[in-house]
């Protein structure tokens, strides 16, 4: 299950930006001796982009996972 799992229709890449924004700043942000600005959350983006003359579909996936940070490194 995703909490908070929303779909939402984007018509510009303004928009897109905008919504990206906003979806970072509802990420938990720590900090670790690596990394003072570590992720605390999983996000994925699943784009779905629509070319109206051409019929053409294509589907992207990006994907940030949280807490890369090697655990022996941190101490």
């Amino acid at each position: 299950m995703v909490l908070d799992l929303s779909d939402q229709k984007v018509v510009s890449t303004e928009m897109g930006s905008e919504l990206i924004a906003k979806c970072e700043m509802n990420r938990n942000i720590g900090s670790t001796s690596m990394n003072p600005y570590s992720s605390r959350a999983h996000a994925i983006y699943m784009f779905k982009v629509l070319h109206r003359d051409r019929g053409i579909v294509s589907n992207l996936h990006f994907i940030d996972l949280a807490g890369s940070e090697r655990l022996k490194v941190l101490g």
